[in-house]
């Protein structure tokens, strides 16, 4: 393929990562910022969260917005437990709108 293939490809996949911490700072939620991933991940422990899974059920069932517990990210799990991951490799409409139901979370 063409450099200009692999400059384009960069530019749309770079781009979430540099809007994806701005829609979450809209939120009650502290963002740690991306490091050349297409994750982030997220302290809940502000809103009152101490158990990522149930966190992250509760945002599923009641916020419509998805993300990965923690826990599953380190040994002991325990030291994951008020942290949750972002995936944002989506388009621009849908990081907006989870960044728009994510500013509804309340503390508890």
């Amino acid at each position: 393929m063409p450099e200009s293939y692999y400059a384009k490809l960069r530019r749309r996949l770079h781009e979430p990562a540099e809007r994806f911490p701005a829609v979450l700072a809209r939120s009650r939620l502290r963002i740690r910022d991306p490091e050349g991933a297409y994750t982030s991940c997220v302290d809940i422990a502000p809103l009152g969260g101490t158990d990522d899974v149930a966190f992250v059920h509760k945002l599923i069932k009641e916020v419509g917005v998805s993300a990965i517990p923690g826990s599953s990210f380190h040994s002991p799990a325990e030291l994951g437990r008020t942290r949750i991951r972002f995936m944002f490799a989506k388009r621009e409409e849908t990081l907006h709108q989870a960044g728009e139901r994510l500013r509804k979370l309340k503390k508890g």
